[in-house]
C-alpha cells in the first residue's frame, strides 16, 4: 500500500514547505479553484466516510465468527460512530433448537441493560415536574414499608433494600407468577430489615429498579409497559422493542428465547417466579433499535443535556466517596475519556451496551446463548472501534470537499504541527476520489486528487 507522509525533518521545516506549497497552489493551480463548491448529500457523506471503515468491518466480522466458535457467542452486534452504523451483524440462530436464521432485527431480553430505560423514564417524569429525585417512595406508594428511601437512592443503588429474588423464592407460595404490585405487597407484609441505612452504601439492587417501575406507574397513571412503549419506543420508532411481562407464557415468535448449553445440546430457559417483575429487566430490543435509543441520548430528544449529564455522573456517599454508577448507567474511563455502559445477564441472555460518549462511539452486543465471555467480546470490540477512529484521511477529505482545497491543505499543516510523524494513506485519498466520480461529483474528485498530489510533495 502506498503511503505518503513526513517523518524526518523538524516540524518547522515542514511548515515552511507547506507554506511554499500553498503559495505555489495560489499562483499556479487556478484549475482547481472554484467560486462555488459542489455539495454532497448527507447519505453520500456517510457512504464516503464508511469507505474508510472497510478494514474495521472485515476485522470485526472475522473476530465475531471466531467468537461464535470459541465462546459460543450466538447473537447480534452493532458498532457506530458519530451517528453512523459502521458494522451490524448476526451470528448463529434465533432458535438454537430448530436452527432458525438470526437477523439484526431480532429482539433479545436486555436483562439489566433494561435499567437505563427505567432510569430515563423516571427522569422524564422529573423533567415534567411530576417527580423529584428527593421524593421518598412512601410519598408515592404509602404502603411501602421503608422510610427515607428516595427516588435518587433507587436510581443509584444506595437504598439498602433486601433482594426480591430471595423474598420470592422463600415467601411466594402462589402458583401465579407475581408482578410488581405483588412484590410491593409482599415487602409490606414481610417488612424485612434493610441491608444498611439508606444512603450509606452503594450496593447493586434489582429490587430498587422494580420499585422504580412501580413509581413510574403511580405517577404516570399507566403501566410501566405502556409508558416505556408509548413514550420511548413509539417516539423513537423502535419497532422491534417491547416490554414483556410474563404470566406463565413464553415470548412470542418476534422475541428470541434464552438458552443454556446442556451436554451436547441446548436447553430453553422457562419462565420462573421472577419473570413477572419488570424495571430491573423485561425490556426486549434489537441492536438496531438500541442504536436509535443511543442516538436519542446524544441528541436530547428525550431528556435535557443537564439531566443526562447528571445521569452520567458518578454518585457519592455522604458527598465524599465516589462510586462508578450514575442513574441506570455504569461509568468508567477509557483512554482518559468517559464511557457509560451496562451489561446484562438473565436466563441465557448476556448483553453489553457501551457508549464512549466523548468520541460518540457505540458498541452493542446481544447474546442468548449464556455467553460468559460477553464482557471480553465487548471490550475487544471497543478497542477495535476506538483504534479505527483516528484516520487523518477522513478529516482531510471532508475538509477539502466541504470548504475547498486550500482549507484541506491548511488542515494537513495543522495536523503535522500536532504530530510530526503523521502519515497519510494516498490509496485512501484515491478511493475517495473514485467514489466521488462514481456519484458524478467530478469537481470534488479533482480537489481530492489535488490534495493527494500536494501532500505528496511535502
Amino acid at each position: 500500500m502506498g503511503r505518503v507522509g513526513y517523518n524526518k525533518w523538524p516540524w518547522v521545516v515542514v511548515v515552511v514547505m507547506i507554506l511554499l506549497v500553498f503559495s505555489s497552489f495560489r499562483n499556479s493551480s487556478k484549475d482547481v479553484e472554484f467560486n462555488v463548491l459542489e455539495s454532497v448529500t448527507a447519505e453520500q457523506q456517510i457512504s464516503l466516510n464508511q469507505l474508510y471503515y472497510e478494514s474495521l468491518r472485515l476485522k470485526v466480522d472475522s473476530f465475531m465468527k471466531r467468537s461464535n466458535k470459541k465462546y459460543r457467542f450466538n447473537g447480534t452486534v452493532l458498532l457506530a460512530s458519530n451517528g453512523n452504523v459502521l458494522f451490524e451483524g448476526a451470528y448463529g440462530y434465533q432458535n438454537l433448537l430448530s436452527k432458525d436464521t438470526l437477523s439484526p432485527n431480532v429482539s433479545f431480553q436486555l436483562a439489566s441493560v433494561s435499567k437505563q430505560f427505567t432510569a430515563v423514564a423516571a427522569l422524564m417524569l422529573v423533567q415534567r415536574d411530576q417527580l423529584q429525585l428527593a421524593d421518598t417512595v412512601q410519598k408515592i406508594i404509602p404502603d411501602f414499608p421503608y422510610k427515607r428511601i428516595t427516588v435518587e437512592m433507587l436510581l443509584q443503588h444506595t437504598s439498602g433494600l433486601p433482594n426480591y429474588m430471595w423474598m420470592l423464592e422463600h415467601h411466594w407460595s402462589d402458583t401465579v407468577i407475581p408482578h410488581n404490585d405483588d412484590l410491593i405487597a409482599l415487602m409490606a407484609r414481610l417488612n424485612l430489615p434493610l441491608y444498611f441505612t439508606p444512603g450509606r452504601r452503594h450496593d447493586y439492587s434489582n429490587t430498587g429498579y422494580v420499585v422504580l417501575a412501580s413509581i413510574i406507574e403511580k405517577i404516570a397513571g399507566k403501566s410501566y409497559k405502556h409508558f416505556i412503549e408509548e413514550e420511548i419506543f413509539q417516539a423513537l420508532n423502535m419497532k422491534n422493542s417491547s416490554v414483556f411481562v410474563h404470566s406463565g407464557s413464553a415470548p412470542d415468535s418476534l422475541r428470541t428465547r434464552g438458552y443454556l448449553k446442556k451436554w451436547r445440546g441446548w436447553r430453553v430457559y422457562n419462565a420462573t417466579v421472577h419473570d413477572g417483575l419488570v424495571g430491573d429487566k423485561g425490556v426486549y430490543s434489537s441492536v438496531h433499535d438500541l442504536f436509535l435509543w443511543d442516538q436519542a441520548l446524544y441528541n436530547g430528544s428525550l431528556l435535557s443535556k443537564e439531566l443526562l449529564n447528571t445521569a452520567f455522573t458518578k454518585g457519592k456517599i455522604r458527598n465524599r466517596w465516589e462510586f462508578a454508577y450514575g442513574y441506570g448507567f455504569r461509568i468508567k474511563q477509557m483512554n482518559k475519556k468517559k464511557v457509560v455502559y451496562h451489561h446484562g445477564r438473565w436466563e441465557g441472555f448476556r448483553n453489553s451496551f457501551v457508549r464512549m460518549i466523548d468520541d460518540e462511539l457505540t458498541v452493542i452486543a446481544l447474546s442468548n446463548s449464556d455467553c460468559r465471555s460477553i464482557n471480553t467480546i465487548s471490550y475487544k470490540l471497543e478497542r477495535m472501534l476506538s483504534a479505527s477512529l483516528h484516520q487523518p484521511e477522513i478529516e482531510l477529505v471532508n475538509t477539502a470537499i466541504n470548504y475547498g482545497l486550500e482549507f484541506g491543505l491548511e488542515k494537513f499543516g495543522l495536523m503535522l504541527e500536532d504530530n510530526a510523524k503523521l502519515k497519510v494513506d494516498s490509496e485512501k485519498l484515491e478511493l475517495s476520489a473514485v467514489y466521488l466520480e462514481s456519484i458524478k461529483k467530478y469537481q470534488l474528485a479533482n480537489i481530492v486528487r489535488q490534495l493527494k498530489l500536494k501532500i505528496g510533495q511535502v
